[in-house]
Order: C-alpha cells, then structure tokens, then sequence
C-alpha cells in the first residue's frame, strides 16, 4: 500500500533527492568515482517510489526517461555538442542517472503546464544549467563557442520537456487503477487550492474536501 504523504512533503523530497543525487553523480566523477551517483540511484529512486502516489507509473516513466536520456545524450556526444571524461563511446552511467533523478522532480513542476511559454523557458534554462555546472566540476565540456552550444542545447530542452510531461502521463495513466486515480486527484485539487490561497478541510470521507474562507 502507497505510503501517504502531502504534495508539499513530496516536492521538499524530491528536491533533496536530486541535489543529493546529483552531487553524487557530479562530484563522484570528477573524483574518479563515476560509479558513486549511479550506485545511490536505487535508494533515492526506492525512496521517490515508495511514497509516490502512482508508484507502479512512476517507476515505468524513470526507467523511460533513462532510456530516452541515454539515446539523447549520446547522440550528442557523438554530435560534439559537448565532452566527457573518459567517453566510452555512449553516454556514461553518472550522466543517464542524472536524467532518472530529474525525473523525480517531475510532480513538483506540474504547476508550469498551466502555461505552455513557462514550460518552454523553464525547458531551456534547467536542462542546460545542469550540464553547465557539471562543467564548473570539470566532467563535462560544451564545444566552443558557447553562445553557438548553449543555446542550440536550450533550444533542444525547451521543446523537449513538454514531451517529458506527456511521457510522464502515459506511463501514470497506463498503470492507474481506480483508487490510485482518486487519491491522486484529491491531492491535486489540495494543491491547487492551496495555491489560490484557499485553505482546506479534510473531511471524514477520504479523499474529499471541502474550502474554507481564509482567515482574517
């Protein structure tokens, strides 16, 4: 049985799972140890899961998002957008790792599809950022000039995040049974109410609520 916890519990995880994650991977490497970020994947990826409202969903959606991270970035080293240390002719296992633990960030970002321009610029800042401070560790090398790399890499993750998004929905949807789809949908609807400034009553029956006017 899912282990329950509330929409803001889970996004305060998922961000300390990927940074924590994501050190591991970066640091881990530049220190010759490419094996210490993919060797923590499985429990920051079991933590995500067992607390994930559609664990089944989720899980199928991380092992995608490897493999589409994997086929992408090989293609691009093979391209010459940027370097790794130590290529071995396809994306290493650090850098793949790092695609399954944005993965997990996923839930957490559900607010910018309410705005396809904020997905698009969101897309083209975070997926190049990331690769940009694996460089600042000396892992990872975009090709020269900068301003011809960068932006043709934002341009790739500005269209591809949507299309991550909509991965995410069919691996959910796939595997969703019934009460699975309610409890996800209550806890949507807490969000987003929260988000309005509204404050929730939690009633006896689970997964209904009601609003209260907020207090003065």
């Amino acid at each position: 049985m899912m282990a329950r916890i509330n929409y803001a519990a889970r996004t305060l995880l998922s961000f300390a799972t990927f940074n924590v994650g994501w050190w591991g991977c970066a640091l881990g490497a530049s220190r010759g140890w490419p094996w210490l970020g993919p060797a923590m994947l499985p429990i920051l990826a079991g933590l995500h899961l067992y607390f994930a409202p559609v664990a089944k969903g989720e899980a199928v959606f991380l092992v995608a998002l490897g493999f589409i991270g994997f086929a992408i970035d090989t293609a691009f080293l093979h391209a010459g957008l940027f370097s790794v240390n130590a290529f071995t002719g396809v994306a290493p296992m650090w850098l793949i790792s790092m695609w399954i633990l944005l993965g997990m960030t996923f839930e957490s970002m559900l607010m910018m599809r309410r705005n396809r321009w904020l997905m698009l610029l969101s897309g083209a800042m975070s997926g190049p950022l990331s690769y940009y401070c694996c460089e600042a560790v000396h892992v990872l090398h975009y090709a020269r000039p900068l301003w011809v790399s960068l932006p043709l890499h934002a341009a790739v993750w500005a269209l591809l995040l949507p299309v991550l998004f909509r991965v995410r929905d069919y691996a959910l949807l796939g595997v969703m049974g019934a009460a699975e789809a309610s409890a996800l949908a209550a806890d949507s609807q807490q969000a987003r109410f929260r988000q309005q400034g509204l404050h929730l009553v939690e009633s006896s029956d689970l997964g209904k609520f009601e609003s209260a006017p907020p207090e003065h």
